[in-house]
């Protein structure tokens, strides 16, 4: 039952991201639990991206599983991520 509720957390996590960062992300995919990659529209770059999530994106987090998102071009390339809850 945890595990379906941190999924749901996750997704809605992803949602608030696209909310409050309108237009700027064309379509998520989950590659594994712990792994999903966010791709941007193409004019965003990926690790301008990022940085502009930093300051904000730890209100949004309230799921305690290990996440990294990966943000990507639509083609692919000039990726930059983000980790949450990893422990080393």
């Amino acid at each position: 039952m945890k595990a379906i509720i941190e999924k749901q957390k996750i997704r809605s996590f992803l949602r608030k991201m696209d909310l409050e960062w309108p237009g700027k992300i064309e379509r998520v995919s989950f590659k594994s639990e712990d792994l999903v990659f966010v791709h941007l529209q193409d004019d965003i770059p990926p690790v301008e991206f990022a940085e502009s999530l930093l300051p904000k994106v730890n209100v949004f987090v309230d799921f305690s599983t290990p996440l990294k998102i990966c943000f990507l071009n639509t083609d692919g390339e000039g990726s930059s991520s983000l980790v949450f809850n990893w422990v080393a």
